[in-house]
């Protein structure tokens, strides 16, 4: 064959090669891949339309969750189905035995609501701060279910007369108000039955006695009356030192009295007879001050001793 001829047989074949190869290109392999990446996208949208899905669940879950944990962390309360107003006088005056002047409950009303039902109390009165405390403390700690808000306390001084004596005594107290929900007909699930409370961990409840009287002050001007007809060294005689016993005497007779026996705002300390003296420690408001007395020798009868006064913190006077 001619070259010219041959070259054109050649030239035919490799177009014949580039177009099939083009169409193979084109026409089979390309909408494959095509399809591949179309079938990828979808299934990537499948798959975020379900985790948004899987994520809406999850929220409606936790949700679920959550009240089911508040209801069973709410299982140590007892509601009960019915309460009558009586019964609640009647239990917060058990909780006011000890400590209280005085107590006023006032019913304000009753509420309903799709969850349970509450009556709410004006509560008022006058009590040792302590007292109130423990009062509260039991309010909201107790297995029954009550909520104590809105709680104001002021001081105030109570003079009350000593049975015993006839004479008048000063109480540091505190005065206060507050209003108090009382709950009950609590639907399905949200307390425990009486017989299924939960214990309470103690390391869980708030600490049952105040660390300090707040309302009481460190140091007082005015000292509180001797009501109870104590001794008093500053102004009764000492008459005389047996042993380690020490007599005074006053307007009610002779007294004796040892080391530790309670004197008006002190104690004795030290009955020393060598020395012929006693030593005594009195709380003046605050201030702490040691005594010395002598047996009655001339018009000075006894001094203080050497030292700084030492300010104490004052108890609360019962």
């Amino acid at each position: 064959m001619e070259n010219k001829t041959i070259n054109t047989i050649l030239l035919l074949l490799c177009a014949l090669l580039v177009t099939g190869a083009g169409y193979y290109v084109t026409g089979v392999r390309q909408p494959a891949e095509l399809q591949r990446i179309e079938d990828t996208r979808r299934v990537a949208e499948l798959e975020k339309a379900e985790v948004e899905q899987l994520l809406i669940q999850e929220a409606a879950t936790s949700e679920q969750a959550e009240e089911a944990v508040r209801r069973w962390r709410a299982r140590y309360k007892f509601v009960p189905e019915s309460m009558l107003t009586p019964d609640i006088v009647q239990y917060l005056e058990g909780l006011s035995s000890s400590g209280f002047e005085g107590l006023n409950v006032t019913l304000q009303g009753v509420q309903t609501t799709p969850d349970f039902s509450y009556y709410t109390f004006a509560v008022t009165g006058t009590a040792s701060f302590s007292s109130l405390y423990h009062f509260v403390w039991r309010l909201e700690n107790n297995r029954e279910f009550y909520r104590v808000r809105d709680l104001s306390v002021a001081h105030q001084n109570v003079f009350k007369k000593n049975q015993a004596t006839g004479l008048q005594r000063r109480l540091d107290m505190v005065k206060f108000s507050m209003t108090l929900d009382a709950y009950f007909a609590g639907i399905e699930g949200l307390s425990a039955r009486e017989g299924e409370l939960m214990p309470v961990p103690e390391k869980l409840l708030p600490v049952s006695t105040p660390a300090k009287d707040s309302f009481h002050p460190i140091v007082r001007l005015d000292l509180p009356p001797n009501d109870r007809l104590l001794v008093d060294v500053e102004k009764d005689r000492l008459v005389s030192i047996l042993g380690t016993r020490a007599v005074f005497e006053n307007e009610q007779g002779q007294h004796v009295l040892s080391e530790g026996d309670e004197v008006y705002l002190g104690s004795i300390v030290k009955v020393d007879p060598v020395a012929a003296q006693v030593r005594a420690s009195l709380n003046k408001g605050g201030l702490v001050q040691s005594l010395n007395l002598k047996l009655e020798t001339g018009e000075e009868r006894y001094r203080q001793a050497q030292g700084d006064n030492e300010l104490v913190p004052t108890t609360h006077e019962q």
